[in-house]
Parts: C-alpha cells; sequence; structure tokens
C-alpha cells in the first residue's frame, strides 16, 4: 500500500459571549452578576474526546457587533466548525442569531429538544456556525445532537451510539 486516505481531525473554534463571564483564572475576582465562562471547558472537552482540535476564544461582550466580528474572523481562519456559546434565545441581548443571519444563513433557529430550544444552525462562507445555549446542560445536549455527528462525519466515519444501560 503506497497511499492511504486520511482526514484531519476538525478544528472547532469555540465563542463564549457575554458581558458578565469572567476567565476561571479570575474566579476570586467575581463581582456580584458576573459568573465563570466555564461552558468553553466543556465544549473544548467534548471537542477532544470525539476526535476534534478545539480552541477556545476569550468571551466578547453581548452586543451585535462583537459577536459578528467574533464569528467573521472564525469563519475566515483555518477553522472547520464554529461554536458561538449564548446568544441564541429571543431576549433583548440575544444577538447571536442576527450576526449569523448577516454574515451567511441561519438554517434552523430553535429545535424541539428540551434542553436546548434556542440552538441555531447556520451556515457561514461554508462552514458550519453553530449557536450553542447558554444554560450549560443545553449547551451539552445541543453539541451532543448538532456537533458531535459532525465531527465524526468530517473524519468519515459514522458516529457511534452512545453507551446504554440496563
Amino acid at each position: 500500500v503506497s497511499k492511504v486516505s486520511v482526514f484531519a481531525a476538525p478544528r472547532v473554534w469555540i465563542q463564549p459571549t457575554g458581558t458578565e463571564l469572567l476567565p476561571a483564572a479570575r474566579a476570586l475576582e467575581a463581582a456580584p452578576g458576573q459568573i465563570i465562562e466555564f461552558n468553553g471547558t466543556v465544549l473544548s472537552a467534548l471537542v477532544k474526546e470525539y476526535g476534534g482540535e478545539a480552541l477556545l476564544q476569550e468571551a466578547v461582550p453581548d452586543d451585535f457587533d462583537s459577536i459578528k466580528e467574533a464569528v467573521q474572523r472564525a469563519v475566515s481562519a483555518d477553522f472547520d466548525i464554529v461554536l458561538v456559546n449564548a446568544g441564541s434565545s429571543a431576549g433583548s441581548e440575544d444577538y447571536s442569531a442576527a450576526a449569523i443571519s448577516e454574515l451567511g444563513k441561519v438554517l434552523v433557529h430553535g429545535v424541539t429538544m428540551m434542553p436546548g430550544k434556542p440552538t441555531i444552525l447556520g451556515m457561514v462562507e461554508g462552514k458550519p456556525v453553530v449557536g450553542i445555549p447558554g444554560y450549560p446542560v443545553s449547551a451539552i445536549l445541543a453539541f451532543e445532537e448538532f456537533v458531535r455527528p459532525l465531527l465524526y462525519s468530517m473524519r468519515g466515519l459514522p458516529t457511534p451510539a452512545f453507551p446504554e444501560t440496563e
């Protein structure tokens, strides 16, 4: 055998959003109303567990321009999937869907899944952009349902079933 087909590990840009977020390294500095950004750490670990390479970014503020700029940077860089964590609901400070829509196309905003209903599935410059809800359980379930199969598919593999117990 002189040639072997291989797939590169999918590269995933993880973009936390939230004015209230504080990096874990600064946890002791948290003021009232601030929370520690940990969804990005969990999502990074899941990306690695399923064969991808994650790059966790610093959080950007909850405003349309910051989120749009972050998504534009992500799709312009050498990444295969972009995850935008939070800002996917329909609240007054939830700009992810609008930013994705302005840069590309929102295919789905809201799925029939609880928790995880506000998930966004979009495409920008030919790359999947997934708006992951901010609530931690929703974030993990949305990742498992929509990003996990993408990671396997991009590696040319079928998505394995989850282990079951009796």
